[in-house]
């Protein structure tokens, strides 16, 4: 019987709101085997509170159900490099963000490969070109001033002063554009003259 609650609540682990809240269909099972009718009947979630009838974190914490027998509430990043020690904390910096260990092992609240941390939150990096939804979407490391989302595609700002590199790494003056425009005609001139 327990396999089949199991795998029913395996299935509503899909919401991601609550799989923002658990960690795996057995601290779901426990969620649920749990309800409460006040904050006593909360004591197996340390730092929770009942709240509609299940035991929730204050605004602010989230559940960290690693240390196995029992649960806590601790306290969200809010910004990235922050010290961890489950990826529970660093949820404050949204679905992006994961507890990464340095070299000495000490955890830090760090984006995902090709996302990049900006007003609070881990955002997907989109580069020059590329299709965006806002202008947080749009990151440059050398110039993450230098660009925004423009018709949904990620461009160099303001429009007409600043183009994109021949690499499309970053934003060039127009002034270093036009250099750079100049450079290559005379070096094309120049090659058209020695044949």
């Amino acid at each position: 019987m327990e396999a089949v609650v199991r795998r029913v609540l395996l299935l509503a682990l899909a919401s991601r709101a609550v799989a923002a809240q658990v960690a795996s269909s057995d601290d779901l099972l426990r969620a649920m085997r749990n309800p409460c009718s006040d904050d006593s009947d909360c004591y197996w979630l340390l730092d929770s509170r009942c709240s509609t009838g299940l035991c929730k974190c204050d605004e602010g914490l989230a559940p960290d159900y690693s240390s196995g027998s029992s649960a806590s509430c601790v306290r969200l990043a809010v910004y990235a490099g922050e010290r961890c020690s489950t990826d529970a904390k660093c949820r404050g910096l949204g679905d992006n963000a994961r507890c990464l260990p340095d070299a000495t092992g000490q955890g830090h609240c760090l984006c995902d490969a090709n996302h990049h941390f900006l007003q609070g939150r881990c955002w997907r990096s989109v580069g020059l070109g590329g299709r965006c939804t806002g202008d947080v979407d749009c990151y440059l490391k050398r110039d993450a001033h230098r660009v925004a989302c423009v018709n949904s595609t990620c461009s160099c700002i303001p429009a007409g002063w600043f183009f994109p590199s021949e690499d499309r790494l970053s934003c060039v003056d127009s002034a270093s554009g036009v250099a750079v425009t100049v450079s290559l005609l005379l070096v094309g001139v120049a090659a058209a003259l020695w044949r």
